[in-house]
């Protein structure tokens, strides 16, 4: 209790605003049926975690709102990688070896990878490094879900974070010193 007095004194209560919008988002993916929207309930789920991921970012900005988030190309793109990874997940669990799943993610990480790039040159500053770290992360998991089915089950679920994780450490690796 102490330290979330201690973190929302420090942040403030004004960081609720930013977390509304994921949090309806990931309560309408609740209240969805599993047996038909099963795809709409992962993908949901992966938006507001993206929501939520961002909500340091944008509560620090000082300019952007908390209805930025749902216009911000970036946040949309992690959604969409998220919901990749998580289809990703989900066809290892269930020892799915066809290729028409990692056909389907293939076609999406391209078109993901296209309107990053896209955006990469277009957008505003704060949203062209992002831009590229989800580029990053969409060649990543397109690399992991070639190289997946090689693996055991344990191991391909355990190295999929890990995927998911390089890309933001590289960002951090490649812009970190050219802001010192």
């Amino acid at each position: 209790m102490a330290t979330a007095w201690m973190m929302f004194f420090y942040v403030g209560r004004n960081i609720f605003a930013y977390a509304f919008t994921p949090c309806v988002i990931l309560l309408a993916s609740r209240l969805l049926p599993d047996a038909w929207f099963r795809q709409v309930k992962l993908l949901l789920q992966a938006i507001a975690f993206a929501m939520f991921c961002a909500i340091p970012a944008f509560y620090f900005s000082f300019t952007l709102s908390p209805l930025h988030m749902l216009t911000t190309g970036p946040v949309w793109y992690l959604g969409i990688l998220f919901y990749l990874m998580a289809r990703e997940r989900e066809r290892i669990r269930t020892a799915d070896r066809d290729s028409q799943g990692i056909i389907i993610t293939t076609i999406t990480l391209i078109l993901l990878l296209a309107a990053t790039l896209i955006s990469s040159v277009t957008a505003p500053m704060f949203e062209r490094t992002l831009c590229i770290t989800i580029a990053i992360g969409a060649g990543c998991l397109q690399g992991f879900a070639r190289l997946s089915h090689l693996l055991p089950q344990h191991v391909a679920l355990a190295l999929s974070w890990l995927a998911m994780a390089l890309p933001a450490v590289l960002g951090i690796a490649l812009y970190a010193p050219h802001s010192w």
